[in-house]
């Protein structure tokens, strides 16, 4: 399956009795799944990138007017959602949690937009015309670079 492809979706019985999209497929057949969206994935209006690494961190605005902040940090991205910042935080920091999977390694605290838009594929939408404020690479030059690490030559 690939990864911007459409969703599959899975009935299931027992104690998770609901219906759910299957977000990738892990080793072994295992699938990774999410709740369906009753009134469909909710839409993202706005999005500022407000740390560029450890944490990578997003806020943003959902079409229906509540609040989306994302964290990324120790290879664990979360994903909450509330009416305003506060209550968006406490709940990605939570167990109410839209989402949360460790999808990195421990140390790790960088991620970009592109990256972020693979991991929530299928519990998100985002506008192909999209621009999130802030989100750029990081300005490193390679020469500028081996020019600071380059010892001085005498004179």
């Amino acid at each position: 399956m690939s990864l911007m492809a459409e969703l599959l979706h899975v009935r299931l019985s027992g104690d998770r009795e609901g219906d759910y999209v299957v977000l990738r497929r892990r080793g072994h057949g295992v699938l990774h799944v999410a709740p369906e969206q009753p009134n469909g994935r909710p839409r993202v209006l706005a999005l500022k990138k407000t740390s560029l690494a450890c944490p990578s961190q997003w806020e943003g605005a959902l079409e229906d007017g509540r609040v989306l902040y994302a964290r990324y940090r120790w290879g664990e991205l979360s994903v909450g959602v509330g009416a305003d910042i506060d209550e968006a935080v406490r709940c990605g920091m939570s167990e109410q949690a839209f989402y949360a999977e460790c999808v990195g390694e421990g140390l790790d605290g960088f991620m970009d937009f592109e990256e972020l838009k693979v991991h929530l594929h299928g519990l998100l939408e985002f506008p192909p015309d999209l621009i999130v404020e802030n989100e750029r690479p990081p300005s490193w030059e390679l020469d500028g670079l081996d020019e600071l690490l380059t010892p001085p030559q005498g004179n």
